[in-house]
């Protein structure tokens, strides 16, 4: 957490700070890997929810 300028408290990710560990996956693929299996997959899951509206609102790009 910290407090902006104007006086109100705000938060971001621990993992987008210098304050989480290491995730051990990005160490070891030595950026040989850019995306991890469990953002693959959220990737996935969210295009799956997206596809079923877009075909719903008539998007004739949607098969």
């Amino acid at each position: 957490m910290y407090v902006r300028a104007d006086g109100r408290t705000r938060s971001l990710p621990v993992g987008w700070t210098s304050i989480a560990p290491e995730d051990p996956f990005v160490n070891v693929a030595a950026g040989r890997a850019p995306f991890r299996l469990e953002d693959l997959l959220a990737l996935t899951a969210l295009l799956r929810d997206i596809r079923p509206r877009q075909a719903r609102e008539g998007d004739a790009r949607v098969k």
